[in-house]
């Protein structure tokens, strides 16, 4: 692939903001970055940055993205279209892909990821012919999948204020099963995307959502603590049926945040309270993908030996 899906900020500038991050203080940090990178939006997809070129003897990663949208940087700004059509939706601010496309040896070759893809449409997309080779030459994929699955919107609608104690219940019931399919499927699709490349796969988790400690706007700290045991229990069950037969590496993510829960004091999850339909509610901030999720592929997955 010579070129790639446009929407994410400019890949050396987030890798720099990652970095920078780490030493700045929250508000201003997140505000001041948010507006350097959201006015490179027009480059989220880009291959052709020439990292890794021109450094003498050192190997290039090329790299793809799939899954949904917490690998699609939704929840760090606007929302476009991309060019796998209007139905593929993705975040322009700067996150986990775009910082890791910043480091000097990786090219980020294609970026498939869709807000609200489930294990199946995942397995589409990496089916389509432009994906498929783009997994040839990839060494390195990473991906998010199974929550749509699961359905977590409908259970988090359930158990927040403004739902019901009998619908609360019902729909933490019927979890279990949900999360043992969605990590059948999920393991199937990983599965066909391992066959597809010869690069490492690598699946991050999910960050639980809410406080249990605090009282929120939005959920009282008891059902809280139930939603996020759902999150572990996904977590898990994701990681079991996706690293079968070495198909992929599960990276979690859920301990890098805590303390910065939505309705947290710092939080790493956007939430917009007045509007309860914001697309970028419940996903990663900035702070979120370059903190957490970034923080947990560097710190988890071996970049040195890979690469041509």
């Amino acid at each position: 692939m010579s070129a790639s899906l446009p929407r994410r900020a400019a890949s050396v500038v987030a890798a720099a903001a990652a970095l920078s991050l780490l030493g700045t203080a929250p508000a201003a940090a997140h505000q001041g970055h948010a507006a350097e990178h959201r006015g490179h939006s027009s480059e989220r997809h880009g291959h052709g940055h020439g990292h890794g070129h021109g450094h003498g003897h050192s190997k290039r990663i090329d790299y793809v993205n799939l899954g949904d949208s917490y690998s699609a940087a939704i929840g760090t700004g606007g929302i476009a279209a991309s060019p796998l059509g209007p139905e593929c939706l993705q975040g322009d601010g700067p996150d986990h892909v775009s910082a890791l496309d910043g480091r000097r040896r990786v090219d980020l070759l294609l970026d498939g990821a869709c807000a609200g893809a489930t294990t199946d449409r995942v397995q589409e997309i990496a089916s389509l012919q432009p994906v498929r080779a783009a997994l040839r030459r990839a060494e390195l994929v990473t991906l998010t999948l199974g929550g749509n699955d699961v359905g977590w919107i409908d259970i988090i609608r359930a158990c927040s204020l403004q739902g019901t104690a009998a619908a609360c219940d019902l729909a933490i019931a019927s979890a279990p099963e949900r999360i043992e399919a969605a990590a059948e499927s999920a393991g199937e699709t990983v599965a066909a995307i391992d066959a597809g490349t010869r690069g490492q796969v690598v699946v991050l988790g999910y960050p639980r959502l809410f406080s249990a400690d605090e009282q929120s706007p939005v959920i009282s700290p008891e059902r809280a603590e139930a939603l996020n045991d759902l999150t572990d229990d996904l977590n898990d069950a994701l990681e079991e049926a996706v690293e079968k037969e070495d198909a992929a590496q599960f990276v979690h993510v859920a301990d890098l945040f805590d303390g910065h829960a939505a309705d947290s004091a710092d939080p790493w999850i956007f939430l917009n309270p007045t509007d309860p339909r914001d697309p970028n509610n419940l996903h990663p901030n900035e702070r979120g993908y370059l903190l957490g999720y970034y923080t947990a592929v560097i710190s988890e997955v071996d970049l040195g030996h890979r690469g041509h």
